[in-house]
């Protein structure tokens, strides 16, 4: 049966339909002897564009109407231009070659994602001392996005979150490796000497321009030690004053130079304090005018919050953004982790 181009114009946005609204329509589609194979949004998501197999276009105009769809303008076509200048014809067996390598390839990522995802830890550390919190959600089916902690026989806690440079496959790829270099480093390890380690390894495993952007956090007692390979600044929660302090600290991402020149930042945690690690993926996101969330908004937000747990915090910095996104889709991975300090200071 030939196939045909459809048409579609809507007075308002088109909205994902249920599973009893598809069934309906698939049904409709089976009386009147016709197959649905593709649909296409326009970026209002007002207009479609779809693909339908069947006898005539009178079936189509039929089905339609039964369903009460619009019909605006219904073109037969027999082939499509391949990016290598040829016209190939086009048959269903086409399109079920093409659905059939695309639902292999998504279950091939949803795989790959519950791998990384089971990569992460299973909660937060429970501390006496402090409440720690993590939140990721990736943009894709395996993101870029990582965090990790471990613990000491001192009870020294080292907390680190990651953005690897792109999305999919090649993201989920450093990620584990980077998984792997973190649980092996040494306790005795500083932070700047652990980047440096990392970076090292990281290179010498010829991975290309695929690279790690990661903070670290070491804390014993309420010492913290804080380091960055090009990641968005650490914030500072001082429960004292009630301010939020901006810590940032350039260093090129792990992967790309064996020694990365990386600084370290150390100063004591006080009861109430909080400390805030992300990745870029919430200052950058995006409203519908393109505008960024930017850095100011995430500090403002934190100092308002901080007085939650850690959890909760997590989630509410997230929240936020989305607000700004305003429902716009989420274009980059959002990772967050959260130290809240509860313990006493020791006393020289």
């Amino acid at each position: 049966m030939p196939l045909y181009l459809i048409e579609r114009n809507f007075a308002q946005r088109v909205e994902e339909g249920s599973d009893e609204e598809n069934a309906a329509l698939f049904a409709m589609n089976d009386k009147f002897g016709i197959q649905w194979v593709y649909s296409f949004l326009s970026v209002d998501a007002k207009k479609s564009y779809c693909i339908y197999e069947g006898p005539s276009t009178a079936e189509i105009r039929d089905a339609s109407k039964a369903l009460e769809l619009p019909v605006d303008t219904i073109t037969e076509i027999d082939s499509r231009v391949n990016n290598d200048g040829k016209c190939v014809v086009l048959s269903m067996k086409d399109f079920d070659r093409e659905r059939e390598i695309r639902l292999r390839m998504e279950q091939e990522l949803e795989q790959a994602r519950n791998l990384q995802l089971g990569m992460l830890p299973d909660g937060p550390p429970d501390l006496q001392d402090a409440d720690v919190g993590f939140y990721t959600r990736p943009a894709t089916e395996v993101g870029g996005d990582f965090y990790d902690y471990f613990l000491s026989e001192h009870s020294t806690l080292t907390v680190a979150l990651g953005d690897a440079t792109g999305h999919g496959m090649q993201a989920g790829t450093i990620v584990a490796a980077t998984k792997g270099l973190f649980q092996n480093l040494s306790s005795a390890e500083g932070v700047v000497e652990a980047l440096s380690h990392m970076s090292e390894k990281l290179k010498n495993m010829s991975i290309g321009r695929n690279l790690m952007a990661l903070a670290m956090v070491k804390i014993e007692r309420n010492r913290l030690s804080y380091s960055s390979a090009g990641i968005p600044p650490m914030l500072l929660y001082r429960s004292q004053t009630k301010e939020v302090q901006e810590i940032l600290l350039e260093g090129l991402p792990l992967g790309l130079t064996s020694s990365g020149n990386y600084r370290t930042h150390e100063t004591e945690l006080y009861p109430g304090d909080v400390v805030l690690l992300m990745t870029d993926g919430l200052p950058e996101r995006l409203d519908p005018d393109s505008n960024e969330y930017g850095y100011s908004r995430p500090m403002s937000v934190f100092r308002e919050i901080a007085h939650n747990s850690a959890d909760r915090i997590c989630k509410l910095m997230v929240d936020a953004g989305d607000k700004w996104a305003d429902g716009r889709e989420q274009e980059d991975d959002i990772s967050v982790a959260v130290y809240k300090f509860l313990g006493d200071t020791p006393k020289n």
